[in-house]
């Protein structure tokens, strides 16, 4: 007898009837952890990627699934238990690819508003390619999160930790929102990138096409930014600075580009730490303020500290990795120093 027609292909070609909507809709719900429901899911993904080691970005899968089955259903009570089994389903679909990197989703429920939340998260070392609903995406760099309320209404708004670039779907009703600790950034449709880590002391946003306008956490108008301009928010002085820059340069870490531009020593540890999935200590604190320039295209942790020893009197040295209780490996650790030596060469 002939194999039936995967359900989740004939979903994802849109060749699916009404009788099968409601059959994986009710298997999501009921059968999460069903056998023959994850093998269906296996061979899906297996015939997508055609590789037993899938390396593509399964978040867009999962994001299908919730808005275009789920989203219909208004009741909190049933949408947590719906997210909840989406959740044991993400965990093991995502295991392969904890080597690469990747985006991922979680729900909590805010018992105040009853809004449940999505959070696209891109661990250290890697960067991950998001869309969004509305048909927005971007890319978010290493170390950092966005999240965006779900359902996606009219008020599209996000929250960003860390650094991320925004091609935002033009909507002649309807602003897009980024949120940060100082900025509420308001577009119609542009392309533009904003920094903004927890642990640095000022945040930036960089227009590349379009306007946008850049509101505090009082709704009070900053400025508004043409291409190739910038507004950066400095945590010390309390003080915003607007500027001409070429923003070509600020959204080159999407294309592997990792680009230091005069950039104390204290903020290039943090930005090697991200980048590299490493933890990068300065040791000699005299080493905080040494201005670094210097442009890295794919290179190698070991290559980019080789260069740094050569071109500056600084050292390193590669500590060995701990092995934890459950036999991982602790974060690789480079410690940098100063070398009086080679101080009096570059003076």
């Amino acid at each position: 007898m002939q194999k039936r027609p995967n359900l989740l292909k004939r979903y994802f070609e849109n060749r699916y009837s009404g009788k099968d909507y409601r059959e994986l809709k009710e298997k999501f719900e009921t059968k999460p952890s069903d056998p023959r429901f994850l093998g269906e899911i296996q061979e899906h993904w297996m015939e997508f990627s055609g590789q037993e080691t899938p390396d593509m970005d399964m978040e867009p899968v999962l994001h299908r699934i919730y808005h275009e089955l789920f989203m219909e259903e208004s009741r909190q009570k049933r949408q947590s238990k719906v997210l909840l089994q989406l959740q044991r389903i993400a965990a093991i679909l995502f295991i392969p690819l904890l080597i690469g990197g990747f985006a991922y989703f979680y729900f909590s429920k805010n018992s105040d508003v009853q809004v449940s939340w999505a959070e696209i998260q891109c661990p250290k070392g890697v960067r991950t390619h998001f869309e969004l609903p509305d048909g927005s995406s971007g890319y978010l760099n290493s170390g950092s999160s966005l999240k965006y309320p779900v359902p996606f209404t009219d008020d599209r708004r996000v929250q960003l930790s860390g650094e991320a670039f925004f091609d935002v779907a033009h909507s002649r009703t309807s602003a897009f929102h980024v949120l940060t600790g100082k900025f509420d950034i308001k577009v119609l449709g542009t392309r533009f990138n904003v920094l903004a880590f927890d642990d640095q002391d000022f945040e930036e946003v960089t227009l590349e096409k379009g306007k946008v306008e850049v509101y505090n956490t009082d709704q009070k108008l900053i400025a508004s930014l043409e291409p190739d301009q910038q507004l950066d928010f400095d945590y010390k002085t309390g003080q915003f600075a607007k500027k001409d820059v070429n923003a070509s340069q600020y959204v080159s870490w999407i294309e592997g580009k990792l680009i230091f531009r005069d950039e104390k020593f204290a903020q290039v540890a943090k930005r090697l730490s991200r980048w590299y999935n490493a933890d990068v200590v300065i040791a000699d604190s005299r080493l905080n303020d040494y201005v670094f320039h210097a442009t890295f295209e794919n290179e190698q942790l070991e290559e980019v500290l080789q260069l740094i020893e050569l071109t500056t009197p600084i050292t390193y040295q590669l500590q060995k990795r701990e092995k934890k209780q459950d036999g991982s490996f602790g974060e690789k650790t480079i410690v940098l120093n100063f070398s009086e030596e080679k101080l009096k060469e570059f003076k």
